[in-house]
């Protein structure tokens, strides 16, 4: 786990959402190994696998956007925040909010397969 501890001492955001991420994984892999399908597993362990898709995906992206409005004399977060917005979120607002409404678009089409099929 030594690039998780990397990314941790770049942001510990940054690093805290990928760690939540790779649990998701983990207990994915553990249910796969129990049950055939999402639909056959108890409907708390989808709702708590959502709810760490989306903290992960959350934290993963206040993280990235604090480690790069990093800039010359951004000591405070009001003053990281005022960086990022003047300066690297002209250039990149359009792949940040697309690669967000992707995942978006992918928790909630799996929360939707899961209610449907209840």
């Amino acid at each position: 786990m030594k690039w998780l501890k990397e990314i941790y001492s770049q942001h510990p955001l940054l690093g805290i959402g990928v760690g939540l991420y790779v649990i998701l994984q983990t207990s994915m892999f553990v249910l796969s190994k129990f049950y055939d399908d999402l639909n056959d597993s108890p409907s708390t362990l989808v709702g708590l696998m959502v709810v760490l898709l989306m903290s992960s995906i959350l934290l993963t992206a206040i993280g990235g956007v604090l480690f790069l409005s990093r800039g010359p004399n951004t000591k405070t977060f009001r003053s990281r925040a005022m960086y990022f917005f003047k300066g690297y979120w002209k250039s990149a607002k359009l792949a940040i909010l697309l690669t967000l409404m992707f995942f978006m678009g992918i928790a909630l089409y799996v929360l939707w397969l899961n209610l449907s099929f209840s």
